[in-house]
């Protein structure tokens, strides 16, 4: 069985705490924030595992939900622990954007009406 370096990981962290999203470590994955999320009315989106990914070091820097949160507090105003999720958020974004990764990667929607002909 291969054991996995910890260096990466705790590199990660230390940004993420350095970043302000030091209150993950509250967490307890009750998932209240999953169903207060407005994200989950439109497609699965759960915050829990974003906060449970930065605890451990292992947030996927290619994945676009990071960016998706909207920040509208509506999971930090349900946690029982009252961890700030949305610190949370910011700083893995924080992070991620030195690197290159940021929310301009991903397509956007056409801006105008001759933008959406040439779709169809």
């Amino acid at each position: 069985m291969e054991t996995l370096p910890l260096e990466p990981f705790k590199v990660v962290i230390d940004g993420i705490k350095e970043a302000g999203g030091e209150a993950d470590k509250f967490c307890y994955q009750c998932g209240k924030c999953d169903t207060v999320c407005p994200w989950n009315r439109v497609r699965k989106f759960y915050v829990r595992k974003i906060v449970n990914q930065a605890k451990f070091g292992v947030v996927p820097f290619e994945a676009e939900d990071i960016w998706l949160c909207t920040t509208c507090r509506n999971c930090v105003q349900r946690c029982p622990r009252g961890v700030e999720i949305i610190d949370v958020m910011r700083a893995v974004r924080r992070l991620m954007v030195p690197d290159g990764c940021g929310a301009c990667q991903y397509p956007q929607p056409p801006q105008r009406n001759d933008q959406l002909r040439q779709c169809r």
